[in-house]
């Protein structure tokens, strides 16, 4: 969530804060936090929603390992655990490549309105104030956090939009400080980042089509996989009675089916979050 979303928050330290960051290094293996996956879902999602929607998406899962295992006490287990994961994957994911779009486009009305109220004579400052009246909210809040540095300490720090891994932002923000230092020609300056945030936005666009129109037909050789236990256990009642006989290796190997299936999900949903072009 947003350092500044209580505007109680003085912005000057958390600039100070943002500025002093260390640089960390990128860890090979990234641990998994429930309580930051828990923020992360609060911010598109009501507790209530999340709790109400995990259980529904639980009660089917442990339906369907009822229908493979014919245990309670297990399908009740797995759908217990795996309601909450199966909202991240399912609902949550999605939500958040939306949002990843949306943001995105933002970017691009922000750079094209400084742009504009640049070549209108304004200094950085004042289209930086000028930008934010019209800004998504989000981008408004890191803008205050530049005017900040702007105001009190005479910088233009737009490090902390480098969390939006927009290269193309990057460059337009590296071109955004000669001009502070240096001064020169809006129009110049940033004819070539306008129209590199242009290329990177369409062709993240494109991107983002081609991977929905590939995740769509993996959903249906999902789904059809999904029903393949359904098909052998009605069609071979005899032979599934066998297998289930065998207890827990039965039961073993209908739990990693399930836990394979949605770690697949989980892995084709990350994938579409993906779409950095360079």
């Amino acid at each position: 969530m947003s350092l500044l979303k209580k505007r109680e928050v003085n912005t000057e330290e958390v600039l100070e804060v943002e500025m002093n960051k260390p640089k960390k290094k990128q860890e090979k293996k990234k641990k998994i936090d429930l309580k930051a996956r828990w923020a992360e879902m609060r911010v598109f999602f009501p507790a209530i929603q999340i709790i109400i929607a995990s259980l529904i998406i639980g009660g089917f899962i442990g339906w369907y390992m009822f229908m493979l295992t014919r245990s309670v006490a297990l399908s009740v287990i797995i759908g217990v655990i795996s309601g909450l994961v199966g909202f991240y994957v399912i609902v949550y994911i999605p939500k958040e490549i939306a949002h990843k779009q949306h943001i995105l486009k933002e970017l691009q009305r922000y750079t094209t309105n400084m742009t504009f109220y640049l070549q209108a004579g304004y200094n950085i400052m004042d289209a930086l104030k000028e930008v934010k009246k019209q800004a998504d909210k989000e981008i408004a809040e890191d803008i205050e956090l530049t005017l900040v540095g702007l105001e009190r300490k005479a910088i233009l720090y737009t490090d902390h939009f480098k969390k939006y891994r927009f290269d193309a932002l990057d460059i337009y923000h590296d071109v955004l400080n000669v001009m502070y230092q240096n001064g020169g020609n809006p129009k110049e300056l940033f004819h070539k980042p306008n129209k590199a945030i242009n290329f990177e936005l369409v062709s993240s666009d494109k991107l983002y089509r081609r991977k929905k129109a590939l995740r769509q037909k993996i959903y249906v050789m999902m789904g059809t996989s999904a029903l393949m236990p359904f098909m052998i256990s009605f069609q071979t009642a005899d032979l599934y009675d066998v297998f289930l006989s065998t207890g827990i290796t039965a039961y073993t190997i209908c739990c990693l089916y399930v836990g394979g299936f949605l770690f697949s999900l989980y892995r084709l949903q990350k994938n579409a979050l993906d779409i950095t072009v360079y």
